[in-house]
């Protein structure tokens, strides 16, 4: 009986083991597909020669999130100015790609 018991906590401290090995393991492959996301991102906006071509690396950033298993309805990149006016320079969103353009605050007309 003590054989057994001395068995049996050896093959269960190499099957935990082997748990934690795979845990790690997941993490690990995580993280690389996190970086290569990141990588494809950061690849995509140094490509970029001007502001026509951010509408493509916010595309390229909606679709990496996606892929992580990331939900969003949209990603964009906005410029905001001190008069509460900003700069759209690309929305992205499940189904269509919005141009640059810029928009100002509605004012209440008294």
């Amino acid at each position: 009986m003590l054989n057994f018991l001395i068995r049996f906590a050896i093959e269960f401290e190499r099957t935990y083991t082997r748990f934690l090995d795979l845990q790690k393991a997941e993490a690990q492959a995580r993280d690389s597909q996190i970086e290569a996301s990141l990588e494809r991102v950061r690849s995509k906006t140094m490509a970029m020669h001007n502001s026509e071509d951010v509408t493509s690396a916010t595309e390229t950033m909606f679709d990496e999130l996606k892929k992580l298993g990331i939900d969003n309805l949209r990603c964009g990149i906005a410029n905001i100015y001190h008069n509460k006016t900003f700069d759209v320079f690309g929305v992205t969103n499940l189904s269509a790609t919005m141009p640059p353009k810029k928009l100002k605050p509605k004012t209440n007309a008294a």
